[in-house]
This record gives structure tokens, sequence and C-alpha cells, in this order.
């Protein structure tokens, strides 16, 4: 079986997935999922299961039941977008609370015998990279501006002085 959680809309899913078959379990946006709390429950109070009872409480043990995980998701300043995220997040139940020490890293011990393949599609259009590196630029011009701005002020403020300075002695 395998799973795919992706973050695009309708239309863009059926031109990448045409025909797929029954084999399949497809995890979108419908705007049910809730954000993982970080309470571990699915470690320990129910070992496996998240809960939070929203639809998405069994994402490990359906990893656990698949043979690929694809993820295809929009680029967030350089990571997954928020849905694909948090996807993830409730997926911590796939793996046990434990660690175990491999080559030098250490790695959560699984709760499964049985391992996935994982395919990871990031996707980011020329047009939203360059706004938001435009935004940063304009962002940074404004700020110069500003300070600029204050510069010039600070010193005619100064010159006003001097010469109210100036001429209050010369009187």
């Amino acid at each position: 079986m395998n799973v795919i959680i992706h973050d695009l809309n309708n239309e863009q899913f059926e031109l990448l997935f045409p025909e797929l078959n029954n084999n399949s379990h497809i995890i979108f946006d419908n705007g049910t999922i809730k954000s993982c709390i970080g309470c571990f429950g699915c470690w320990i109070k129910t070992p496996g299961k998240c809960v939070i009872k929203d639809g998405y409480d069994n994402i490990g043990e359906l990893f656990s039941k698949a043979d690929k995980v694809i993820v295809i998701s929009k680029c967030f300043y350089g990571g997954f977008s928020p849905f694909v995220k948090n996807v993830l997040d409730r997926s911590i139940a796939y793996m046990l609370p434990f660690f175990r020490t491999v080559n030098k890293e250490t790695h959560h011990k699984q709760r499964y015998d049985k391992s996935f393949k994982y395919c990871v599609h990031l996707s980011s259009s020329l047009w939203q990279s360059f706004l938001q590196v435009f935004v940063v630029v304009l962002f940074c011009f404004v700020l110069f501006c500003f300070a600029l701005l204050c510069f010039v002020l600070f010193v005619l403020l100064l010159l006003l002085l001097l010469l109210l300075f100036c001429g209050w002695i010369l009187a």
C-alpha cells in the first residue's frame, strides 16, 4: 500500500495521479486535522495511537502498513507546508519513545517491524520564491530609507542647534 500525503488542490492532484489504484491511501487537507499538542500520549497513554480523535489518530498504524510514503508539499521557507508538517508531527506514534545508536547517530526504535520507502517532493514556483525574496529586499530598503531619514534629521537638528548657539553667543 502507498500512503500519499499532499497539500495540492484537486486539479493538481488529478494531473499527477490520473489513475490511482485502490492500493493507495490519500491524506489531504480537508480542514479537520488538529495540531499535535506534544503530550506524548501516543507513546504513554495510548501507545501507537494519538489521543486526539479527529480522524488522523491512526497515522502511526497506517504507516506500519505502507510500502511507500509519498509526501508532496509546497515549500514554505525551506520546509514542508503547515498541513504536511502537522501530519508528520501526528505520525510520531509510528516510533517508540526509546532510542538506539547506529553509526554514532541516535535514532528512535521502530514500533512496527515493517519499514517503508520515503519519498518527498517539495514544490515552489519561481514566482513564489521571487515574491518572498522581493518582500525581504523591500523591507530592508524601507528600513535603510528610514535610518537615512533619521540620520539626516539628526544632522539638521545639530546644525540648527549650532546656529542658534552661535547666534546666541554673538548677540
